[in-house]
C-alpha cells in the first residue's frame, strides 16, 4: 500500500459526509495524512455523500476554515503514498465516473473494499 513499516497497523478512514460538513471531511483527511507521516499504510474510503470530493473539477473553495482545499489534501495524501477509494455505487449515484476523478483514485465494487483492508486494519469513520 505505502512505504509503511509492516509492524504498524494499517488504517482506513471512512468518509461519508458531504460538502455541508467540511470540518469533519478536513479532519478525516488530515488524520489519514498523519497516518502516512507515521509510516502506516492508509486508505481513505469515500462513500455515501463523499465521492464528490474525488472529482477533478472540485473547486478550490471547497475547504474548511484555514485547512487547504479538500482536493489538495486528497492529492497530497495520494502523492505521499496513501490510497483513495470510492464506493462504485455511490459514485454512480452522483454521476461521477472514473475518468472524472483526480489521479490516484480508484472506484471499487462492494466486495473489493475488503481486499483493501489487510488484517488488523483500524477504521475511523467521519
Amino acid at each position: 500500500i505505502t512505504a509503511a513499516t509492516p509492524s504498524k497497523q494499517p488504517i482506513l478512514v471512512n468518509i461519508t459526509r458531504g460538502k455541508n460538513e467540511l470540518h469533519a471531511v478536513s479532519m478525516a483527511v488530515g488524520l489519514a495524512q498523519s497516518a502516512i507521516k507515521d509510516w502506516r499504510p492508509a486508505v481513505v474510503f469515500l462513500n455515501v455523500e463523499a465521492p464528490v470530493f474525488a472529482a477533478k473539477d472540485l473547486g478550490d473553495d471547497v475547504k474548511y476554515a484555514d485547512f487547504p482545499p479538500v482536493k489538495k489534501m486528497l492529492a497530497d495524501f495520494v502523492a505521499a503514498g496513501g490510497r483513495v477509494l470510492v464506493c462504485g455505487h455511490c459514485a454512480h449515484v452522483v454521476k461521477l465516473k472514473q475518468e472524472d476523478m483526480i489521479d490516484g483514485v480508484k472506484v471499487l465494487a462492494h466486495g473489493e473494499l475488503f481486499t483493501a483492508m489487510p488484517p488488523g486494519t483500524v477504521v475511523f469513520s467521519y
